[in-house]
């Protein structure tokens, strides 16, 4: 039998939290966009998502990653604050509105983008430095958030294609 994805969120006490490593079904979407110039973080971020068997898509510009959500259903976009052509504010715009538009986590430098990224309906802000439990935890509720809302949507999420 397979654990619901997040029910590693409940004994997230001291220890970082950790997502099951097996994946029960082949989803229809991605579920996690990492947006970031920076290829250090990007293939962290990546590697973390990547071995609990989550389907990961990195992009290192606005431009590309905008591109990828108009034609590619996706649960999370993990966005750095500043882009080579643009800023974290274009991508979240770019899906604003739409039906089944992805949760939205903004990885900013200052704190003072809190406000604005929850101001415009960004699911989270995490600041640098990064912190492998929070980094988790957010994706994770993002990812639940959003297939939760899918679900009551009738959206079909998963398929055995």
């Amino acid at each position: 039998m397979f654990e619901d994805k997040y029910s590693f969120m409940a004994s997230a006490g001291s220890e970082a939290a950790t997502p099951p490593a097996v994946r029960p079904e082949r989803a229809a979407f991605t579920d996690v966009l990492t947006v970031s110039p920076n290829p250090t973080l990007s293939l962290y971020l990546g590697g973390l998502f990547d071995r609990y068997g989550w389907t990961v898509v990195r992009r290192t510009r606005r431009s590309t990653a905008v591109e990828f959500l108009r034609e590619n259903p996706t649960a999370v976009v993990l966005c750095e604050a500043e882009l080579p052509d643009g800023g974290w504010r274009d991508v979240l715009e770019s899906c604003a509105g739409r039906p089944g538009a992805p949760a939205f986590v903004l990885i900013g430098d200052r704190r003072s983008q809190w406000g604005e990224g929850a101001s415009r309906d960004a699911f989270d802000v995490l600041t640098k430095p990064l912190r492998e439990s929070d980094v988790v935890w957010s994706v994770a509720s993002a990812w639940h958030q959003w297939t939760k809302a899918r679900e009551k949507e009738g959206a079909g999420l998963c398929s055995d294609a």
